[in-house]
């Protein structure tokens, strides 16, 4: 995690719900959510503040299924809802892409939507990408039912997965000045994916900051992993 500026437009949650056995509880459904919210400073703080509050609202609401993409439907008609209660200057200009997977432990089973964001899943070496749907979250338009879909994806011990907002990836820099791009985003995640994850985490801070040298840092970044 590594905002722009002092406040962030990218934010992450993790929420789960408990199993109790005779011996010990354990957590067999996690929700992960990864947040980008346009904009930078107060503006992208700001629509951050109201997406939080309206996330847990959405979650609320779903709990019982806890569908990643039931909950980002719920999430855009919570949003438009509050556009048309006197905020659509403000939710107009700034609007959200957001990935959720949903981690089922009991079944190894992972449920995943977004909006725009992409989830990488790593596995013996192999890399494979499920892309969310093109949509931004907030739009009047997209309101109604069905408008993102889940992918299902089956998963072993020892699997990997990645979420991240768009600021990893569109960070200038190089000889060129160009963006880092995703196709050098996903070798980067296959080549790091077999270590501890705190070594993980220093490759992809070495990388950035070779990558952009004495180039700014052009968004926010937020980069999320976890071994299932």
């Amino acid at each position: 995690f590594k905002p722009k500026d002092i406040v962030s437009g990218d934010f992450y949650r993790v929420s789960g719900s408990v199993s109790k056995t005779a011996r010990h509880s354990h957590y067999d459904t996690i929700l992960v959510a990864v947040c980008d919210c346009t904009g930078h400073w107060v503006p992208g703080a700001f629509m951050s503040l109201i997406g939080s509050n309206l996330i847990k609202e959405a979650v609320r609401i779903n709990w019982h299924t806890k569908q990643p993409s039931l909950i980002l439907n719920t999430l855009n008609d919570l949003i438009c809802d509050t556009m048309l209660r006197g905020q659509e200057y403000i939710l107009s200009k700034f609007g959200m892409d957001i990935s959720i997977a949903k981690i089922d432990t009991q079944k190894k089973e992972l449920q995943f939507a977004a909006s725009h964001h992409s989830l990488f899943h790593i596995r013996g070496g192999e890399l494979f990408e499920y892309k969310g749907d093109r949509i931004t979250i907030g739009k009047k338009q997209n309101n109604g039912t069905g408008l993102f879909k889940d992918h299902i994806i089956p998963f072993q011990n020892e699997d990997t997965i990645y979420l991240s907002t768009d600021g990893y990836p569109d960070q200038l820099g190089g000889k060129v000045k160009a963006k880092f791009y995703k196709d050098s985003f996903r070798n980067l995640l296959s080549s790091i994916a077999p270590l501890p994850f705190e070594e993980q985490k220093e490759k992809l801070s070495e990388t950035h900051l070779k990558w952009k040298g004495n180039i700014p840092q052009t968004d926010d970044i937020l980069v999320i992993g976890l071994k299932l």
